[in-house]
Parts: C-alpha cells; sequence; structure tokens
C-alpha cells in the first residue's frame, strides 16, 4: 500500500531495486499516501543511475547506468525543461497467505481495476505500452529472474489461454469458476494451471 515497499529498510526486490538505481523515486515516500484500493501512483520522469546484479540477498550494485531514454520538453511556469519518458507505475498487490483466496470474485474485481487504474494511468497514445513487471501486467515482459519452474508453468499456461481461451472474459468467468469448485470442494487439485489443461 506505501509506494518503496522496504527500500529504506531490508526490502531488495523489485520494487526496492527500481527505487535505488532511480533515487529520484526515494522523493515520493515523502509525498504518496497510502494507495486505496482503486488507486495507483504515476511518477513520471526519473532517471536510472546504476546497474545492478543478484536480486534479494545477492544484490550488489554494478556499476553507473548512462540512460540513453529518449526526451521530451515540457513547459512549466514558462520554463522549459527536459524529462526523461520514463514511467513508473505502483500498484500494490495484496498477500494472502490462503493462495486460493485471491480467486474470489471480489478479489479479482479488486486486481482488475487496481491494474486499470495503474497501466492506463500512463498511456500516452494509442500505441501498446510494455509493462516491465513481476506479477502484474498486460502486454509486458515478465521477469522470472530464473526460475525455470515459473517459466515454464507460464508458457504451457499462455499457450492454453491462447488456444481455448481467447478473450478476457473467458479467462475471467474460468477464474470465477475455478474458485467456486474449489470454495465447494469439488476439485482438490489447486493448481490454475491443470484447471485450464483440463
Amino acid at each position: 500500500k506505501y509506494i518503496g515497499g522496504g527500500v529504506l529498510n531490508a526490502g531488495c526486490v523489485q520494487e526496492e531495486i527500481r527505487f535505488v538505481l532511480c533515487p529520484e523515486l526515494l522523493v515520493s515516500l515523502l509525498f504518496m499516501e497510502c494507495m486505496d484500493m482503486n488507486e495507483s501512483i504515476l511518477i513520471r520522469g526519473s532517471k536510472r543511475f546504476s546497474n545492478y546484479k543478484g536480486y534479494a540477498s545477492s544484490f550488489q550494485w554494478a556499476g553507473h547506468y548512462e540512460d540513453q531514454t529518449n526526451t521530451e520538453v515540457i513547459k512549466i511556469n514558462g520554463i522549459e525543461y527536459e524529462r526523461i519518458l520514463t514511467d513508473v507505475v505502483a500498484i500494490d498487490a495484496l498477500y494472502y497467505e490462503d493462495k486460493m483466496t485471491q480467486f474470489k470474485k471480489e478479489c479479482i474485481l479488486r486486481e482488475i481495476v487496481k491494474s486499470y487504474s495503474g497501466f492506463t494511468a500512463c498511456m500516452k497514445s494509442n500505441d501498446p505500452e510494455i509493462i516491465a513487471t513481476g506479477n502484474w501486467g498486460c502486454e509486458m515482459a515478465y521477469y522470472t529472474f530464473n526460475n525455470n519452474e515459473t517459466s515454464n508453468k507460464l508458457f504451457q499456461l499462455i499457450e492454453i489461454l491462447q488456444k481455448d481461451y481467447n478473450t478476457i472474459d473467458r479467462i475471467y468467468n474460468e477464474i470465477v469458476n475455478f474458485s467456486s469448485l474449489i470454495s465447494n470442494g469439488k476439485i482438490k487439485d489447486q493448481s490454475i494451471l491443470n484447471y485450464f489443461k483440463r
């Protein structure tokens, strides 16, 4: 719910890494309130200054980064500024102790609203945006951080969805149905991949 995650504490995963690579993002910790269920935060124009290697406990600074991202000129109070064309969107995901809770209809709707809020905030044109993410996204580069099992399952699921469930409403309805079957004890296998494979 709070932007920056654990960047000023012990955290060092996706959000925290982004904040240390682009230290201008740290200013948002002073001004951004806790996000509500239908809110996201958009930060436009943050520059990357550092390279890195590793992730979490293996994270290390790997030298200076020369950000070659395109820029635009904006005018504020009659003064022109050059701003880098990078958007960082913060949308918080919920943590579920019981992973099956995330498939309940109200939880899915919350995630859809949150995703819509965040991803539409950064749309600059009719061109599709590329979203670099871990567990969020639309047209995206999804990073599994060398987890081969997750990569393989994701590719299997994408193949199935593209072949047999080619609309968002079909996918949504199947996820809601999956949740209902689990809740009513009609299926025991709690793998959504296996559900879609049937």
